[in-house]
């Protein structure tokens, strides 16, 4: 009732939706075929649409040429197929995402969930998904939600590890933003 709810508030503004949060797309893009919900609009993921604008945008494309992890976030498990817009979006932008133990369907969560209600795990958790972002040789871990990029900001400075958000990343490519540190 309540994701009905969501989806015709956002129908309500006449407009085309670009998702750049996981759970909101997989309301529209999963759910709502489960749960026989009407999504009466068009919408995009977020990386569909970096990957459609960096295409029309590419010779103003700085290649960055770095290694960098990247932080899913909890809904990406529900729509795997998007990865390969992601991998797109980092070849576009010239940055290379190494394996790593903790990836794709086997990544760690931010820790957001048990922040408060379980610290010490979810330091734990943090320690060992920055550990082996590290020890890919990642120059950076890249976010794509923002509530991971906010719990993740404390890590990323304790290991030394920037974290840039998905959008700034592009931004990077495209000469609006300097490197973290730069």
């Amino acid at each position: 009732k309540y994701g009905q709810a969501v989806l015709d508030r956002l129908a309500s503004f006449g407009k085309d939706v670009v998702y750049m949060h996981n759970e909101g797309f997989v309301l529209a893009h999963v759910k709502a075929k489960e749960y026989g919900f009407r999504v009466g609009f068009r919408y995009m993921h977020l990386y569909k649409y970096l990957r459609n604008y960096l295409r029309e945008h590419k010779d103003d494309i700085r290649k960055i040429g770095r290694k960098v992890a990247f932080q899913a976030n909890c809904a990406t498990r529900w729509i795997p197929e998007y990865d390969a817009f992601l991998d797109e979006v980092f070849e576009l932008v010239g940055v290379e995402r190494p394996r790593r133990k903790y990836e794709r369907l086997d990544a760690l969560c931010c820790s957001a969930p048990i922040i408060y209600t379980n610290r010490e795990l979810a330091i734990d958790i943090q320690k060992r998904n920055f550990e082996d972002a590290i020890a890919c040789g990642a120059d950076a871990i890249v976010t794509c939600c923002p509530v991971c990029d906010r719990v993740l900001r404390r890590p990323s400075s304790q290991f030394g590890l920037p974290k840039i958000f998905i959008t700034d990343l592009c931004r990077i490519a495209l000469g609006e933003k300097p490197w973290p540190g730069a």
